[in-house]
């Protein structure tokens, strides 16, 4: 699974790893919300290529991957509070539905856009994304 995933990286930075029994958490430098979303997508198509079978799945007959995505824009994010975003991210995947990717934003404003959404491009050069799977 590792593998497959891996190869959905396209880039020398990016980062797979096992986190836990059945998750992986993906660290992908330098990527906002929609490159995030694109390699989330990417990574749910190749496993679902592989079509495993899942015959106890009550969503599928084949394996599916929930993805919680997040990012963060500051020079140095703090790796604890995006992994927290995306383990809460992936937790909502899990009971909404599973076989989806859900977004963990960063702290909403009082008109619910949330800093990421409002940063200038200068700060978005120095985005880290990541994706936590299950």
């Amino acid at each position: 699974m590792a593998r497959n995933i891996q190869k959905s990286l396209h880039r020398g930075g990016d980062l797979c790893a096992r986190f836990g029994g059945e998750e992986f958490i993906i660290i992908l430098p330098n990527t906002d919300r929609a490159g995030g979303e694109k390699v989330a997508r990417r990574i749910q198509l190749a496993i679902a290529s592989l079509a495993i079978k899942h015959p106890d799945s009550p969503i599928d007959e084949n394996l599916t991957l929930s993805i919680g995505l997040a990012t963060d824009f500051k020079e140095y994010p703090s790796h604890y509070n995006l992994i927290k975003r995306t383990d809460d991210a992936l937790y909502r995947c899990k009971h909404q539905g599973r076989k989806r990717i859900e977004y963990e934003p960063l702290t909403p404003d009082r008109d619910g856009k949330t800093a990421l959404t409002e940063a200038s491009n200068e700060n978005r050069n120095s985005e880290e994304g990541a994706i936590h799977t299950g």
